[in-house]
């Protein structure tokens, strides 16, 4: 960072220690922890299940271009039988329901981060503040308690 380092050397010339103060500070990174580990959990089932759905889809794929091949071997004005147009559909749809899968494991991966998530928010918006307001409401209590003892000693 050129602008930094002109900055700091200027303070380090002046000598002032009000300009000294202003320099720029290395940012330390703070590791969460908690989320690093959910990430690498949700990883490695996430891992696992794409490359079985990947198999499964590249072994769809390879039925197809074998029938397709096939097809165009035996003669290719020839039009295919209802069997082999129903397969062929039945492989479309086998491959169209393994990518949906594909993308729904994908979304889920990040599921468990965002709940965590919605739980800290959830404390930091409604927990936080009604903690505060109990303890205002006892401390007022207690202030209002001593107040009329002594109203009443007097």
């Amino acid at each position: 960072d050129n602008g930094a380092m002109i900055s700091n050397a200027i303070d380090q010339l002046v000598g002032n220690a009000d300009l000294i103060s202003l320099r720029s500070r290395n940012v330390a990174a703070k590791p969460f922890t908690k989320v690093n580990q959910i990430k690498n959990q949700a990883e490695q089932q996430y891992r696992q299940k794409e490359i079985q759905l990947q198999q499964k889809l590249e072994q769809t794929e390879q039925k197809i271009e074998q029938l397709q091949l096939s097809r165009n071997q035996q003669n290719q004005d020839q039009f295919l039988t209802t069997e082999q147009q129903q397969t062929i559909q039945e492989f479309f749809a086998e491959k169209t329901r393994i990518r949906k899968q594909l993308r729904e494991v994908q979304h889920s991966l990040n599921k468990d981060i965002e709940a965590l998530g919605n739980w800290l928010k959830l404390i930091n918006i409604i927990c936080i503040p009604l903690l505060l307001l109990i303890f205002a409401l006892l401390r007022q209590n207690l202030f209002l308690r001593r107040h009329t003892e002594k109203n009443r000693k007097q």
